[in-house]
């Protein structure tokens, strides 16, 4: 019974919070779009590609990798912070809602990569149309990866919430603080520099890509159950 609550409330996130996700992506590709434009109207050849004031080709990969992140961190805020609240309230527990989140969580993640891999697939066919060579390639360790980090941004942003809900406003700001090492050690598990995305990832020999995934299934585990940990007796305000 309780897993078939976890199904039902995950289905009812899900279709919440993957409508803030299409209208996000549909942003971003409204943006590549008229970025395109502006490079084939206003920009200058350089090596048989469009570029514009000095800028190298900028593609799909680039915009997701500069703002995802984020959004996910913010999704995984209000998923705890404003979702809870009406979930509880509709006799949905504190365990069955945790559960409905991790499978939203991976449920948008893998959805969102999957369509920025098709995106991808279709600017390199347009690329290729245009005799347009193309600086940067990723192979399908990147897609695994930009899901995996994903999944971590969510988690820290519902780790943020729930220690703001839990813990009060001092420790909140504590658990915030805590974030950013969390976020340094993933990236050092994954051998890149913190405010490069790109950094290290086209490219993984098996052993190290190995390693970084085992590391970073590491911290979902860990992040998982210290915000299980503090929702577990969350307090909910009517």
């Amino acid at each position: 019974m309780s897993d078939k609550k976890s199904f039902i409330a995950a289905k009812s996130i899900i279709k919440t919070t993957g409508n803030w996700m299409l209208w996000y992506i549909s942003i971003l590709v409204f943006i590549q779009i008229i970025f395109g434009i502006i490079l084939v109207a206003f920009g200058y050849e350089k090596n048989g590609m469009p570029f514009l004031d000095g800028e190298t080709s900028w593609t799909i990969i680039h915009t997701v990798s500069n703002s995802a992140n984020i959004y996910f961190l913010v999704t995984g805020i209000l998923s705890l912070g404003t979702l809870l609240k009406y979930y509880i309230s509709n006799g949905v527990t504190r365990r069955d809602f945790f559960r409905a989140t991790i499978i939203s969580m991976f449920t948008l993640t893998i959805g969102l990569t999957l369509i920025v891999s098709v995106l991808y697939g279709i600017e390199t066919i347009i690329y290729s149309m245009n005799g347009w060579i193309r600086d940067v390639s990723v192979n399908f360790m990147y897609f695994v990866k930009m899901a995996v980090e994903l999944s971590i941004y969510f988690l820290i942003g519902m780790f943020i919430s729930a220690g703001f809900n839990r813990l009060g406003v001092l420790l909140g700001v504590g658990i915030c603080f805590l974030s950013v090492p969390i976020i340094i050690i993933y990236s050092v598990v994954w051998g890149e520099l913190v405010d490069l995305p790109l950094l290290g990832v086209l490219q993984f020999g098996g052993i190290h890509f190995a390693f970084a995934l085992l590391g970073s299934l590491a911290i979902l585990v860990i992040l998982c159950y210290f915000i299980r940990s503090l929702t577990k007796n969350i307090p909910v305000k009517a």
